[in-house]
């Protein structure tokens, strides 16, 4: 008995035996290419089946630990799940949950997401789809070949809702109930005592950051509810018939949020310098930076706004490499353009470049360097509210079900963008009632 590995490894050996010539030499070199060839369908025939080998033992392991897992996999624990991170004045539901069962998957009308850690996400997901009917979470997908190859946590959403058989290791459930985003009674109120609030959003034109600015627009949701809001963006189009974007002199595509880069740090150096010169911040008492794929509620904003007046700027999570909302006091601005002032040609701070080794930064440390150690503009705060993610260990945000949270990040779809507002309101007016 040897490994599969060994005998796999051996299959490379077969077709470079070297036979002598056993025929006279008129026949040799006519043989040895058929010999060669036997070789080569017996390499090949010897190798195929080896992989079959290996294939039933992997779906034999794989369907052994999904047996496993599912029975830990108790009825009370699932019905646990649907209801662990709503917010007790909801009536969000994951619908009936079955275990060990799945629905069969239809790659022509049905929708396949990889890699969902939870059936709660897989959950939260259908949710979000407005063709999702029913879902199914899968712990261990086993090989079945393109498009559901064995990867861990596969989510299936249904178009429709029949069609299913028992697999161990599954969950499937019905879609959630799914708030109108449409309804005008669901709006974003917030005291009026915060101060006038100026807010904007950098975007990306290919993309669909500005496709999700577009519905803010239209719906009065988002940046559009602030006292007054800019895009920005390296092309000048119109938002909307009343938006136009400003002109940023920068690169948009070299721009990535989850890496510590020389580039990103001179794209929000050129992002500000571009905010700075607009000059709107000066007409208003806080002005804030919202990433177009947060779900952003700024009524909600002028209650902590109100809360801690004094503060310089505040943003919510020192764990994220970029903050979906960042406020800075009008002061703070002020400082931060005194600074860009000082340069030799006005398009960088010139005290926290000259300070601070350009590379090793993020956007919220360069922040966080620049403001508070270099130009010591006052008080920064972490303030948890601003923003809700799944990176500052905030689960609600697929739900999008905490009632105090100002922001969740992130949506990159229309649908889901709407969706999540949706959800938020419905939670803010159900809250405000029992309270009242």
């Amino acid at each position: 008995w040897r490994p599969i590995s060994q005998d796999i490894s051996g299959c490379r050996n077969i077709v470079a035996i070297k036979e002598e010539p056993l025929l006279p030499h008129g026949y040799g070199a006519r043989y040895r290419w058929a010999g060669a060839a036997a070789a080569a369908i017996l390499a090949v025939s010897s190798c195929a089946m080896l992989a079959a080998a290996a294939r039933g033992f992997t779906h034999s392991w794989l369907y052994q630990r999904a047996q496993q897992d599912a029975t830990s996999l108790a009825p009370g624990e699932l019905a646990q799940f649907a209801q662990r991170h709503y917010s007790k004045v909801t009536a969000l539901q994951c619908g009936r949950i079955t275990n060990h069962s799945a629905y069969d998957f239809d790659p022509a009308t049905d929708i396949l997401w990889d890699h969902a850690e939870s059936p709660e996400f897989c959950c939260a997901v259908c949710q979000w789809t407005k063709a999702c009917k029913a879902w199914t979470w899968i712990a261990y997908s086993l090989p079945r070949g393109p498009p559901l190859w064995g990867q861990p946590g596969q989510c299936w959403m249904k178009a429709t809702d029949s069609g299913k058989s028992q697999q161990y290791g599954a969950l499937t459930g019905e879609a959630p109930s799914r708030p109108d985003p449409q309804d005008g009674q669901l709006v974003d109120i917030g005291p009026t005592d915060s101060g006038s609030i100026f807010c904007f959003s950098l975007a990306q034109v290919n993309s669909s950051e500005l496709e999700l600015l577009q519905w803010q627009h239209k719906n009065k949701a988002g940046i559009f509810r602030c006292d007054e809001q800019a895009v920005y963006s390296n092309v000048t189009l119109n938002v909307a018939p009343t938006v136009r974007t400003f002109p940023v002199e920068t690169d948009f595509a070299a721009y990535d949020l989850d890496n510590y880069t020389l580039a990103n740090e001179w794209f929000f150096i050129a992002a500000w310098r571009g905010v700075i010169t607009h000059n709107r911040w000066a007409f208003h008492n806080w002005t804030v930076k919202v990433d177009p794929t947060a779900a952003f509620l700024p009524g909600r904003l002028r209650r902590i706004l109100r809360e801690h007046s004094s503060v310089a700027w505040m943003d919510h999570c020192r764990k994220t490499l970029h903050g979906p909302v960042t406020v800075l006091s009008r002061n703070t601005v002020a400082a931060f353009a005194e600074d860009y002032a000082r340069s030799w040609d006005g398009k960088a701070p010139s005290r926290c470049v000259a300070a601070l080794q350009l590379g090793r930064y993020s956007e919220k440390l360069f922040m966080d360097e620049c403001l508070t150690h270099v130009l010591g503009v006052g008080k920064y705060k972490e303030v948890g509210e601003l923003s809700c993610e799944a990176g500052c260990d905030c689960s609600a945000w697929m739900w999008c079900s905490d009632p105090k949270r100002v922001s969740f990040h992130k949506f990159n779809t229309v649908e889901s963008y709407a969706q999540c507002t949706a959800n938020a309101l419905t939670i803010q007016a159900a809250a405000s009632s029992m309270a009242g």
